[in-house]
C-alpha cells in the first residue's frame, strides 16, 4: 500500500491511500460496478455536497445511470465508466489503485469543498470544480489537475465526473 501526499486547496492537506486493483475498500464500498440488469436508478454512492451558486448545501447521488448508444447522452456511473474511465486511469499511473477509487475520491473533495459552482441554466445543472495536487513523500507536486461534478438541480444526481487540465 502506497500513500501519496494530496494538497486539497491551498489550505489543507491530506493524505490519499490506495491500493493496488481491487484491494481497496474505498472502491468495494463505494465504486462497485453496476450489474448489467442493475437499475438506472440504483444508488452506488450518496456524497455530502457544499452549497454555491444558489444551490444550497445537501446531498449528491451517484447512481448507475445509463449510458446512450450515441456514446453522448447518458448520467450517472455507467455514463462516468464509458465517456471518462481513461481519463481518471491516466492519473492512476501516477498514483496507484483503480480509476474508481481515484475517481470517487476526487469527485467527494469537489462536492464538499469546491473552488467553483457554476449554474447551466440550459440542462439545468451545477458543475462543482476543484484543483486537486499531488504530491510526492518530499513534498515535491508531481501533478495537478481539476475535478469536475456535474450535478443535476432538480434530482440531485451526478451526471458525470471527469479531471480536467483547467
Amino acid at each position: 500500500m502506497r500513500k501519496f501526499w494530496v494538497l486539497l486547496s491551498a489550505v489543507a492537506l491530506s493524505v490519499i491511500t490506495v491500493a493496488g486493483p481491487g484491494a481497496s475498500a474505498a472502491h468495494a464500498a463505494t465504486c462497485s460496478d453496476c450489474g448489467l440488469l442493475d437499475k438506472d436508478t440504483k444508488t452506488i454512492r450518496t456524497f455530502t455536497r457544499s452549497a454555491g451558486a444558489g444551490f444550497s448545501a445537501g446531498k449528491a447521488v451517484l447512481a448507475c445511470g445509463y449510458q446512450g448508444w450515441d456514446g453522448e447522452t447518458g448520467w450517472g456511473f455507467r455514463h462516468i465508466r464509458h465517456g471518462h474511465e481513461g481519463d481518471w486511469s491516466r492519473i492512476t499511473t501516477m498514483v496507484g489503485g483503480t480509476w474508481q477509487v481515484v475517481a470517487d475520491w476526487s469527485m467527494a473533495q469537489a462536492l464538499k469543498g469546491p473552488a467553483y459552482v457554476t449554474y447551466t441554466k440550459r440542462n439545468d445543472t451545477y458543475t462543482y470544480k476543484t484543483p486537486i495536487y499531488i504530491y510526492d513523500r518530499r513534498g515535491t507536486m508531481r501533478y495537478s489537475f481539476y475535478s469536475y461534478v456535474v450535478v443535476a438541480a432538480k434530482t440531485q444526481n451526478i451526471i458525470t465526473a471527469y479531471p480536467a487540465a483547467k
